[in-house]
């Protein structure tokens, strides 16, 4: 740590109140980062090729996966059941809100390294490469966020973190292959904005908010120009080649410009739009932009999920010896969390339902209005249709090399309804991933959910 403060430009008043980019205002800490991150990266490339088993092992039993939180939470480690509770809220807030909504984690500081639930910061971004399957986009993507949280590493070992916070937008992907590989949801185009913040000698916060990347789900994407006009605004010269160039970016802002956190990022950004829009996504002239109080709902949000956290949570921890690697210890919370979600928005009609898919969406919208009318039956027979078909998305991910098309353990649903002549008798269409099921030797042309043609 020593050696990124020694390399970097000297601290002066004047660059203590102005805004700049990590790597112009402090090339030092960034090369370091850079080549720890080559180093790591290096390190986890040969584990993935050569496969020594007693090294996967060691690699599973780890207490920076989720895995292997899960199997100290049951051997008593009140430390790593708290780590899975963590993920759980964060796959939670992850799953449900796609714009206008922020969380905020505290981060420990032992020994230099940022720790989150009792992880290096780093080793979580490591474990993405080490048990995610990734195309190259993603691959680039991942290996910058983990150059990022070295970043963070070395600016507060050089004590920039004292005087300034720092801020990296993530976008979501041009690519249009990628963006559906990896659930990212198109709607909004949905831009994270990180902010970490030290708060004492021992801690930091890490501050992010979603807004949307476009204002309604029709309109051009205005977040490049909108970050690049941003930062204008404030003497920073910032040109985005594409979307993944904006990860390269960590923008250092002076402690006394952001004195409400990430909300005050998300103002900046919303006035950048040039439009009428709140965390990025259009509202009316007359509607409310009170970034203070909404960061306050926000909060109270998170705070309602408390006890489905903790249900989802119990029965991972009651599953966690049939988990037996870091990657279906991901799969299945995603899933326990995803139908606890659907579930929930069956009485609570503030969730968004097209977060779970169209055709999910549609048996949620139909449950609630069986709800309504007091018809119990009906409502249970259409909530569990719109768990068996919800697509929902957490953080951006791809399970393995396994399709949703496809007839995996990820999707058991297609197995239950048999063959014939033709094939299986359930499928999903191609187009917007809707379950059809067919009759005995029969062929439909058209989906049942989105009416796309199925002829193939």
């Amino acid at each position: 740590m020593t050696t990124a403060k020694l390399e970097t430009l000297p601290e002066t008043a004047a660059t203590q109140s102005r805004w700049g980019l990590a790597h112009e205002m402090h090339p030092g800490a960034v090369e370091a980062a850079r080549q720890k991150t080559r180093r790591l990266v290096g390190r986890v490339a040969l584990q993935t090729t050569v496969q020594i088993n007693p090294v996967a092992a060691e690699l599973e039993q780890s207490s920076s996966t989720l895995l292997g939180s899960l199997r100290a939470a049951v051997a008593g480690d009140c430390a790593a059941k708290e780590s899975v509770r963590l993920n759980t809220a964060t796959n939670v807030a992850e799953m449900l809100y796609k714009a206008g909504h922020q969380t905020r984690v505290e981060l420990d500081i032992v020994a230099g390294k940022l720790m989150q639930g009792g992880k290096s910061l780093t080793d979580i971004q490591a474990n993405s490469l080490r048990y995610s399957e990734l195309n190259d986009l993603m691959r680039r993507r991942t290996e910058q966020e983990l150059e990022n949280a070295h970043t963070f590493e070395e600016l507060l070992g050089g004590d920039v973190l004292d005087t300034h916070d720092a801020v990296v937008f993530s976008l979501s992907p041009d690519d249009a292959q990628t963006k559906q590989k990896y659930g990212f949801f198109t709607e909004t185009e949905t831009c994270s904005i990180q902010l970490i913040k030290k708060q004492r000698h021992d801690k930091l916060a890490l501050e992010t908010a979603l807004v949307a990347g476009k204002s309604h789900s029709n309109a051009q994407r205005h977040d490049k120009a909108a970050i690049e006009a941003l930062a204008a605004r404030r003497g920073v010269t910032i040109e985005l080649a594409d979307a993944e160039d904006s990860l390269r970016q960590v923008v250092l802002v002076p402690k006394a410009d952001l004195p409400n956190g990430v909300s005050d990022i998300v103002r900046e950004y919303d006035a950048a739009t040039k439009a009428n829009v709140f965390y990025g996504q259009e509202i009316d002239a007359s509607a409310s932009r009170d970034y203070q109080e909404h960061a306050k709902e926000c909060e109270l949000k998170n705070k309602s999920f408390d006890s489905l956290v903790k249900k989802v949570t119990t029965q991972l921890l009651e599953e966690a010896d049939t988990l037996l690697s870091p990657s279906a210890a991901t799969k299945r919370l995603h899933k326990l969390t995803e139908q606890a979600l659907v579930k929930a928005a069956i009485t609570d009609s503030e969730i968004d339902e097209r977060v779970f898919g169209d055709q999910a969406a549609m048996y949620i919208t139909r449950a609630r209005q069986e709800t309504n009318s007091g018809n119990t039956e009906k409502m249970l027979e259409l909530q569990q249709k719109a768990v068996e078909t919800a697509v929902a998305s957490a953080c951006p991910m791809f399970f393995g090399g396994e399709s949703k098309n496809s007839m995996t353990e990820y999707d058991p649903l297609l197995m239950l309804f048999g063959e014939d002549k033709y094939g299986s008798l359930a499928f999903r269409c191609p187009a917007k991933n809707c379950l059809n099921v067919r009759s005995t030797n029969q062929l439909i042309e058209s989906c049942q959910g989105c009416g796309a043609s199925v002829r193939c």
